[in-house]
This record gives C-alpha cells, sequence and structure tokens, in this order.
C-alpha cells in the first residue's frame, strides 16, 4: 500500500516539472520565463519570424540531469533559454528562428526571405560585468551577417547572472550601445535586480545573491528639442521574483516609438556637388541651391526637423560619394544627397529610400539629317521611267517634226512657218510644262497627236508636281542610328566624363568593355551635352536628368530647343534616392513623407520650376557654353522648310514684268496716237 503514494508524489514532482523537459527552473527562472513569455505575447505581432540569440558555446554549458554534481556555470541561464523556446513553439504563434555566435547559418530561400521582425537576445556576465556587453555585441556582429538582419525591428534584451544592483547605469550602457553602433531604438531591457537574501533553514545563516526583482527599461528618442537623440533610459515596470505576475501596462512598448515630427532637431547632411540636384554656390560651402536642396527642405519642413549641411568633400565623382557614405558609417552624417542613384554599392553600406525621381541613362546619338532635295527629287521617278520620259519626248519631238516636213503632208508643211527641229523641240516642251503652242494644229491628225501628247504630258505632270511640292515642304530624314549594333559599326566619337564612365563601368562591366567607338574626354563637366549638340559626329551617355538641365541652361535668350535624339533602348534606370545610416529610423519617417509629397504632386510642380529656371534665370554653368550653342544655332542648315516666304523673289519678278509690260503697252499706244497721226 505504500507503493502507490511514493508513485502518487513521484508523478507529482514530474508533473511540477515545466512541460516535462527535464529542465530543472529555481522560482526565480520560473518568474523571469513567464515575464518574457508575457512580453513576447504583448509586444510581438503573431505571425512574425522571432530570431532568438545567446552567447557562444552556451549550449554545450545545459544542465538537464538530475544530480548531486555540481553544476557547470551557465547551466541554469541556458536551461531559461532552452525552457522558453520550448514554450514559444509549443503555442505555434511565431516563427521562431535561432542564432547562436559560431554556429553556422542556414541557407536562405528566396521564396521564404523576409527579415526578422522580433529579437530576443540573452546575455549575461561570465566573471566581469563589462561581459554583458561584450557578449551582446558578439552577438548582434554575427547578426548582422545575415540577410535577414533587420536593426528597425523590435528587440528584447535579457539579462541574466547580474551581480551589480546598479541596473540603471547597466541599462543606459546596453541603450546606448545599441543606438550608437546599431541604430537600434526600439528595444525592451529586462534587468533582474540583484539583493542579500537571507536563506531559512536549520543550518547557520547564509547569504546569497538571488534577485530580488525584475526591471524593464526603455526609451524614446526625440521627444524634446533638447533631448532629440539623446539617451536617456526609464523604467517602465519592475516586478518582484515572488508570485505571479503579469504586465501591468497593456499598450504597445515596442511600437514604432519615433515620432512624426523631430521637434526642430538637427539632421546633419552630407552632401556632394553634382548639378542641378545640389548645387554649392561659393567657395566656402555653406550656400546651396538645386532640385534636391528643395526636396530636402520639404521634407525637413513636413519633419519639423533642422538641416544642417555637412561640407562638401572634394574629389572626383567616385571619391566624393565615398566619403559621403563613409560619414554615414561613422556617424557624423545623418543622411546624404546629391543625385545619388539607387545602386547596390552605397546600399550595402547605407539604407536608401524610396525614390524621388525617376530617369534613365540612355545613348544621345547624333539625329538624322534632312535629305538632299535634288536627291528626293529624282527619286520621284525610277531611273528606268526617267528614260521612258525621255524616250517618249524625243519620239514626239521626231514625229512633230517629220509630220511637218515628209512630202505626202505639203499641205500641213505649207501652213507652219516653222519646220526646223528646234521649233519642234520647243513646241514639245512647252506642251510638257503645260504652257501655250506658237500656233495651234490645223490638220487633223496633228491635232490629234497633239491632244495625245497634252492628256500625257499632263498626268505626269500632276503626279511630279505633288510629290515634288511635298518634298520642297518636307524632304525627309535620313535613317536614324537607333540600335547598338548601328552605333558601334559608325565613325562617331565616344564623349564621356569621368563620373558617367566610371559609373557605366561600376553598374556593367561586360557592357562597357563593348563600347568600341574612339573615345575623347569631354573638356570640363557638362560640356558633353555641348558636345554633343554641337558636333554632327559624337555620342554620349547622359541621364535625361543632366541633358536637360545642361541644354537649357546653355541656350542664349531666344533661341529655340535643339533637338536631341537617342537610341531606342536605355542602357540602366535611375531611381535617385537619398541615403541614410544603415538601420536608421530616418528611412520610414522620410519614406512617409516621400509618398505624401509625391501624391501630392508637388515633385512634378517643383521639376516644372525648375527647368524654368534653367531657361531663363542666370545659371552658373551656362556661361561655359553659350557661345558654343549660339553658333550651333545660328548656322545656317541644310534643310530648309517650303513657305510662302521663298516665294517672294518670284511675285517681286512678277510684279516688275507687269510693271515693264505697262509701260511698254503705254508707250506703244503713245507712239501708236502721236507719231501715226503725224
Amino acid at each position: 500500500m505504500k507503493v502507490i503514494p511514493v508513485l502518487l508524489a513521484f508523478g507529482i514532482f514530474q508533473a511540477a516539472l515545466p512541460l516535462g523537459n527535464g529542465f530543472i527552473l529555481t522560482s526565480e527562472e520560473e518568474h523571469l520565463v513567464y515575464y518574457i513569455r508575457d512580453i513576447v505575447y504583448q509586444q510581438f505581432e503573431a505571425g512574425r519570424s522571432i530570431l532568438f540569440s545567446w552567447p557562444s558555446y552556451a549550449h554545450e554549458e545545459t544542465h538537464t540531469q538530475h544530480t548531486l554534481a555540481p553544476k557547470p556555470p551557465n547551466a541554469d541561464r541556458m536551461n531559461i533559454v532552452y525552457f522558453l523556446l520550448t514554450s514559444l513553439n509549443h503555442i505555434t504563434r511565431w516563427p521562431i528562428h535561432i542564432s547562436c555566435v559560431g554556429a553556422q547559418s542556414p541557407e536562405i530561400i528566396f521564396d521564404t526571405f523576409g527579415k526578422h521582425h522580433g529579437h530576443i537576445i540573452f546575455t549575461w556576465a561570465d566573471e566581469r560585468e563589462v561581459d554583458v556587453i561584450g557578449h551582446l555585441i558578439d552577438q548582434l556582429e554575427e547578426m548582422k551577417k545575415s540577410l535577414l538582419w533587420n536593426s528597425r525591428g523590435r528587440f528584447l534584451i535579457v539579462v541574466t547572472g547580474h551581480h551589480s544592483q546598479n541596473i540603471s547605469h547597466l541599462a543606459l550602457d546596453i541603450a546606448e550601445e545599441l543606438w550608437n553602433g546599431y541604430k537600434i531604438s526600439n528595444v525592451l531591457l529586462l534587468i533582474p535586480k540583484v539583493g542579500t537574501k537571507f536563506s531559512q533553514s536549520t543550518q547557520p545563516q547564509s547569504k546569497n545573491n538571488i534577485p530580488l526583482s525584475f526591471g524593464l527599461y526603455t526609451w524614446i528618442p526625440y521627444q524634446s528639442r533638447n533631448t532629440c537623440a539623446k539617451i536617456n533610459v526609464f523604467l517602465v515596470e519592475e516586478w518582484p521574483h515572488e508570485g505571479k505576475h503579469r504586465l501591468l501596462q497593456k499598450e504597445l512598448l515596442l511600437s514604432d516609438k519615433i515620432p512624426k515630427h523631430l521637434h526642430g532637431c538637427p539632421l546633419h547632411v552630407s552632401i556632394v556637388d553634382t548639378p542641378p540636384a545640389l548645387v554649392v554656390l561659393n567657395n566656402t560651402g555653406h550656400i546651396h541651391t538645386g532640385v534636391e536642396v528643395q526636396y530636402i527642405q520639404q521634407l525637413a519642413q513636413a519633419a519639423n526637423a533642422t538641416i544642417m549641411y555637412l561640407k562638401a568633400p572634394s574629389g572626383n565623382a567616385v571619391t566624393v560619394r565615398l566619403k559621403s557614405i563613409a560619414d554615414l558609417e561613422t556617424g557624423r552624417a545623418d543622411l546624404t544627397l546629391g543625385g545619388f542613384p539607387l545602386h547596390p554599392m552605397p546600399a550595402a553600406f547605407a539604407d536608401p529610400t524610396i525614390s524621388h525621381l525617376d530617369d534613365i541613362m540612355i545613348w544621345y546619338v547624333p539625329c538624322g539629317m534632312p535629305n538632299d532635295i535634288m536627291v528626293r527629287v529624282m527619286a520621284i521617278f525610277t531611273p528606268s521611267l526617267w528614260m521612258a520620259i525621255c524616250g517618249v519626248f524625243v519620239l514626239v519631238v521626231v514625229l512633230i517634226w517629220g509630220m511637218v516636213n515628209i512630202t505626202r503632208f505639203t499641205q500641213l508643211h505649207h501652213s507652219h512657218t516653222s519646220t526646223g527641229i528646234l521649233s519642234s523641240i520647243s513646241m514639245t516642251w512647252a506642251v510638257i510644262l503645260g504652257i501655250s503652242v506658237p500656233e495651234i494644229p490645223r490638220n487633223d491628225t496633228f491635232r490629234t497627236v497633239f491632244l495625245a501628247v497634252v492628256w500625257y504630258s499632263f498626268a505626269i505632270s500632276c503626279v511630279f508636281q505633288t510629290y515634288f511640292t511635298s518634298i520642297l515642304v518636307n524632304p525627309g530624314m535620313n535613317k536614324q542610328i537607333t540600335s547598338l549594333e548601328e552605333l558601334y559599326q559608325s565613325s562617331f566619337v565616344y564623349h564621356y566624363n569621368n563620373g558617367t564612365d566610371s559609373f557605366v563601368k561600376l553598374t556593367d562591366p561586360s557592357y562597357y568593355s563593348k563600347i568600341c567607338l574612339k573615345r575623347e574626354e569631354c573638356r570640363y563637366r557638362g560640356s558633353c551635352i555641348i558636345d554633343y549638340l554641337h558636333n554632327l559626329n559624337v555620342a554620349i551617355i547622359s541621364s535625361r536628368f543632366h541633358a536637360e538641365y545642361y541644354t537649357l541652361a546653355a541656350l542664349p535668350p531666344g533661341s529655340s530647343t535643339p533637338r536631341i535624339c537617342t537610341l531606342q533602348d536605355s542602357f540602366y534606370s535611375i531611381r535617385y534616392t537619398i541615403y541614410i545610416g544603415k538601420g536608421s529610423f530616418l528611412v520610414d519617417t522620410f519614406n512617409r513623407i516621400i509618398h505624401r509629397v509625391t501624391e501630392a504632386g508637388l515633385i512634378d510642380k517643383l521639376m516644372r520650376d525648375a527647368k524654368t529656371s534653367w531657361r531663363y534665370e542666370d545659371v552658373l554653368y551656362a556661361r561655359l557654353a553659350t557661345d558654343e550653342v549660339f553658333q550651333m544655332n545660328n548656322e545656317t542648315a541644310a534643310y530648309i522648310v517650303f513657305s510662302m516666304s521663298h516665294l517672294k523673289v518670284a511675285f517681286y519678278f512678277l510684279a516688275l514684268g507687269y510693271l515693264l509690260s505697262t509701260i511698254i503697252i503705254t508707250a506703244e499706244l503713245l507712239f501708236s496716237r502721236y507719231i501715226q497721226h503725224e
């Protein structure tokens, strides 16, 4: 009968073990696990992945056996981790991922690619208090190597094995490390407060350092102009280790903490002098203008932030951009702008916002030249048809001459005063041109031939005059180069500048290596498009944004916009963006504002105003090419559109002829009246 109570007691003891997994947890550890689980329930969204992480090699120190042997140093800590993992995994509310320093990371499959939304990181001190932050840094560096790293996600940092009573100082150190090193602000810190408690037993009193309570800390940036990004952690809740206490506050502590308005806090901007996106107007580098300058001012006004521009670095196009990205890496700048395209190279070191301006890189090639008018006129009829017309003309001349001079047409011969070959040619030519002949035919046979020639000439002249008039109005254009194959087979010269050339080379090396045109470097910034407009054998690669700027800015007042031709296919689609420090919360803030600004049409208005200013205002770089463009627009073009103004000379001669005819007929009348009467 004694066996039953023993088995019952053993069953109750086994049931008391959490989830029957064999982990031995103290009451303090069980309370810590319950608090963590409650935080996860309230603060982490269901269905979003959670990444667990703990210090390296801790998995080898797990203690799961019921034994009286001394436990390894980290056995209790890993029991907490494994118990929590088992508990959350049984709930199947969140996808669970695991990260550990030194462990092999699983291969990322594209179909399941998605950044981690939640992070639960365990850290502890082995021998010194600094080990807490040291273990935390090691884990964060390991997680940063993954493509799933998301510094803007939700973080819960759990500290165990801490032996200091000043937990607020430790919370501040952890928060500063997370913000300064990894731009993590959406974080909760769960730190046990350790005190001295005397155990009550029959043995002599002994004192042990055990958790008296658990403190939950966090911080919120940009609460006022005085604090801005200054870290000031505060206690959210404090729970005693005795009794089951869940979170008293039900609000989301890990929601988006960044306010919509930054309360006038400064944002340091690293700039690149890249007209027309950004132009530095003076030598000190503190006066700026340009499309992106006006754009960032609108964004800063919407976010209630103060823009502080750093001095523009010097160097070539690639060097200055590398320096600007380096400013983000070192924390010297919060964002950078100046014609930055969305490109994988800078995106590896900084986070881009959504694009605010779309553009394309494309080949600009010489336009097709107007056809020669005489060549087009001669092409109205085919050569065989021209020969046939000439043959008919000769045949008609011979026929008329023969009809007049053959003996059996003696009566016809005596009815005409001129019977030479020149008279026949003159008569036939007059019929073809549609003008009158000296005499009308008086013979039926001659009239029949003459009528046939008239109708034939009328038909041919109608067709010819129709095509001739259309050619005078628009002679058409030669075939323009439209593909890369045709471009590479041409004799054009490729004009380039170092910035664009380096961009093409870095973006698509294989495409760059296939450019087999003769190369010539442009003389100064922006002169490539001017060289293209001025020369008929120059081809360039440029973005539409810069081509429009330098073309409109260089045109003198009163001149018309020149014709610009491109290939059908573009080389690269450019999306201009703003790069922000890796993991910065400002990405979400600016993306939200950019969406609203774009939907309101302010970007389009900004571009229209910018093009107007380029065309009619005094732009700094416009003076460099004004003379060349003026000469280009005043050169005599081979293509002249036929219009009424070209008939002025004909009308002048007609008026002169009428005047002379009037004078002559007046003189004849006077002569006839006075001379004959005498």
